[in-house]
């Protein structure tokens, strides 16, 4: 919704419609108010569908679900090797971190691609350790 102090364009004509249609609007409910017959608008039911018939919303385009299928095989062709190969990185991250917790070393390149800093980490402090 525009600001409230920016002026909106709006020819003469479709305010008139605007007006004509909410002035048909309220005399409807009026009249059915008059009458007896005003209902909340939650209570009103939808119209039912023949069961036979579905609307244009629950109809699915031709051919959605075998796209679907050719791309969830297509999906689990990519994610196999991605899936393995980054296992073996985290497990061989895994198996460098026990060992430089445990004491051990690693050499200098290893030590630079490492996230940890084990020289400065501390194992009992847990704000550090974390």
């Amino acid at each position: 919704m525009p600001p409230p102090k920016t002026l909106i364009n709006v020819s003469a004509s479709s305010a008139v419609d605007l007006k004509a249609e909410l002035l048909k609007s309220q005399e409807i409910f009026n009249r059915e108010k008059a009458n007896g017959k005003t209902v909340s608008p939650a209570a009103r039911k939808p119209e039912k569908v023949p069961i036979n018939k579905s609307t244009v919303w629950q109809r699915q385009n031709k051919g959605v679900g075998q796209r679907a299928d050719k791309d969830r095989v297509a999906l689990e062709a990519v994610e196999t090797p991605t899936l393995e190969a980054s296992r073996a990185a985290l497990e061989r991250k895994a198996r460098i971190y026990d060992k430089l917790r445990k004491g051990g070393s690693v050499s200098e390149k290893v030590a630079e691609e490492l996230m940890v800093d084990f020289e400065r980490k501390n194992w009992n402090d847990p704000e550090v350790a974390g």
